[in-house]
């Protein structure tokens, strides 16, 4: 036989000698724009366009490279060209009780849309809104009302279409988008006893808009910042918190942290995912609340990593370092992306501690519920993760009396691969808070989740709680820092330990002068956030004496140099004045990432170590 016929013969049986390993064509440029591989041009290697700012990629933003050397596109959608088209921002349908300026079918970035009422109608909301690069208009919803109902004019946002007219109490409203647009907030809205609409005001959005970081970081922080108010066990009812919930002294906090780990995000994102979830683990821990951990991470199945139910979960080294062994390499074998299951592990947890604590305990009932879930697309294993968000209000008894005791942040990243419509679907919907957020990149959520939980919404006395951001001033650093002086000289310098007390030194008080002429400066003084207060009255140790050793050679001596001040009015808390930690508190022990039951020797310890 022929040598090279005998060669090819022989080529069936070794397959790997006959074609080489397939990758994908390398003809993916994109018009305008640039691409990233996550794994260069081999089966699972996803391929990801960016525009620059103020366009979006078209007709698609990524693209899989599959098994057979062939890039994956949407269904319907053929791809001959990419290229990077301008945003432009949706335009009204319409706008009641008044007009608006210009009358465009959709509008560029930088474009202004004017509003104006008629006689008889009050504007509320922004009368000049402009077109954002991310697709977004500034500003909030235009509404003219005469303010005759029960509840205001709910209004129609950008692009939406109403149906309902009357706002008194118990009547509904509808809303859905104009063509091509898709709506994030609430479907159906209810006129409340309170005079407030019920659920999340409607936005309609092109399907390419995304949030900047800026927007999104207080809207989470706010929603969470109310959330942890409403969990700490030593507020008391306060009936100007932000949701008016009457908190008990025994409230809980179980946090639910799923991570998506699914082929389309890169290990490098996954790590950003990880250390987003950290800033949040790291912050709330040093709140006065009770809080239990779950990390979850998932891609065509889920790996619970921690469990609520472990009492490692209540320990914040315990948590970090799981989060920080979490392995991306744990779903190799799973590539797909089903949320649906990591939800029911949600579930499936939040049943097994029911059991554990009695369904109709207070143990169980009072414990609220926040679950935050990363990830870079839609769900595309298991079907609608809907379901299990349902047996999730079920098991809770989510009404609309306890609709404060669950809360889904569903957070996309990757403005054009995200399903809007299914975030919308997962997010919560509360008045004046938002709970589904798409973000450009990874980069943007790390910002996010650096500055989302602002101290200066938190009105609570929580102590120990400094902003360290770059941009911070040493004040906001150290919030508890007050100055002392009697008339407009500094003299002494003392700290914050409550809303009305300042520990100092008794040294500062050795003149028997008028107090009254005394002040104590609060937050910066340089700034509007500096306040001066009265004293009310000086505690002063009365062990204190600076002569007591003298006659033992020790001119001055300073043992219980120790006065307190109260304040002739309470301290508003802010970033700028927030009490410091005493030790051998639940405020320190928190502080000082301690468990709960740690003693005094325990702070001791863990000073002497930090030291």
């Amino acid at each position: 036989m022929d040598p090279l016929m005998a060669v090819l013969c022989l080529l069936p049986l070794y397959p790997g000698l006959a074609t080489a390993a397939p990758s994908c064509p390398q003809n993916v440029n994109i018009s305008g724009g640039t691409f990233t591989l996550s794994n260069g041009w081999a089966p699972g290697s996803v391929l990801t366009y960016s525009c620059p700012l103020g366009r979006y990629p078209f007709p698609v933003a990524s693209r899989l490279c599959r098994s057979n050397g062939q890039w994956q596109v949407p269904r319907a959608i053929r791809v001959t060209k990419v290229v990077c088209k301008p945003v432009r921002c949706p335009a009204p349908v319409s706008f009641e009780n008044g007009v608006y300026t210009p009358r465009l079918g959709s509008h560029p970035v930088g474009g202004n849309l004017s509003f104006e009422c008629e006689d008889g109608f009050t504007l509320r909301g922004s009368p000049v809104r402009q077109c954002r690069p991310n697709g977004m208009w500034d500003g909030e919803t235009a509404v003219c009302d005469n303010g005759a109902s029960h509840c205001p004019n709910p209004g129609i946002s950008v692009g939406a279409v109403r149906t309902g007219s009357r706002f008194g109490l118990g009547d509904k409203v509808r809303y859905h988008c104009s063509l091509n647009l898709v709506l994030t907030g609430s479907v159906e809205r209810e006129c409340q006893d309170s005079g407030v609409w019920s659920g999340t005001e409607p936005i309609c959005r092109q399907p390419y808009s995304y949030d900047f970081p800026e927007d999104v970081a207080p809207a989470l922080g706010t929603s969470l910042s109310h959330l942890l108010e409403s969990t700490n066990p030593t507020q008391k009812k306060n009936e100007n918190l932000g949701r008016k919930i009457q908190i008990q002294r025994s409230g809980h906090l179980n946090l639910y942290l799923l991570l998506d780990a699914s082929q389309s995000v890169s290990e490098e994102d996954f790590e950003v995912f990880k250390d987003s979830s950290s800033h949040v683990v790291d912050r709330i821990f040093s709140f006065e609340i009770n809080v239990s951990v779950a990390i979850i991470t998932f891609a065509s199945k889920p790996k619970i990593i921690m469990s609520v139910l472990s009492d490692k979960s209540r320990d914040v080294t315990e948590v970090a370092n799981s989060l920080e062994n979490a392995s991306y390499k744990d779903h190799e074998n799973g590539t797909g992306t089903n949320i649906y299951k990591a939800l029911n592990s949600v579930y499936n947890m939040m049943n097994n501690q029911m059991e554990r604590l009695g369904m109709n305990t207070a143990a169980w009932q009072e414990i609220r519920h926040a679950i935050i879930l990363l990830t870079d697309g839609k769900s595309n294993m298991g079907g609608s993760p809907k379901p299990a968000v349902d047996n999730i209000k079920e098991i809770l008894n989510i009404n609309q009396k306890r609709t404060d005791y669950l809360d889904i942040y569903a957070i996309g990243v990757g403005n054009l691969d995200v399903d809007w419509r299914e975030l919308n679907e997962l997010g919560s919907k509360k008045d004046g808070e938002r709970h589904a957020f798409i973000l450009k990149d990874t980069k943007a959520l790390s910002q996010v989740f650096e500055h989302m939980l602002d101290v200066s919404q938190l009105t609570d006395t929580i102590c120990g709680v400094g902003n360290m951001s770059a941009n911070a001033s040493a004040q906001e650093r150290t919030p508890w820092h007050v100055t002392i002086k009697p008339k407009s000289q500094e003299t002494c310098r003392g700290a914050l330990i409550s809303d009305q007390w300042v520990l100092t030194a008794a040294h500062c008080f050795r003149q028997a002068e008028d107090r009254s002429l005394w002040r104590v400066s609060v937050g910066d003084p340089n700034s509007k956030w500096g306040k001066e207060f009265q004293i009310e009255k000086a505690v002063i140790s009365s062990e204190f004496n600076v002569y007591s050793k003298k006659n033992q050679g020790i001119p001055e001596f300073y043992g219980n140099d120790i006065a307190l001040l109260k304040l002739a009015q309470k301290v508003k808390m802010s970033t700028h004045a927030r009490p410091i930690c005493l030790p051998c508190t639940v405020g320190a022990n928190l502080a000082l990432r301690r468990p709960p039951g740690s003693t005094c020797q325990d702070h001791g310890e863990c000073r002497a170590q930090r030291a």
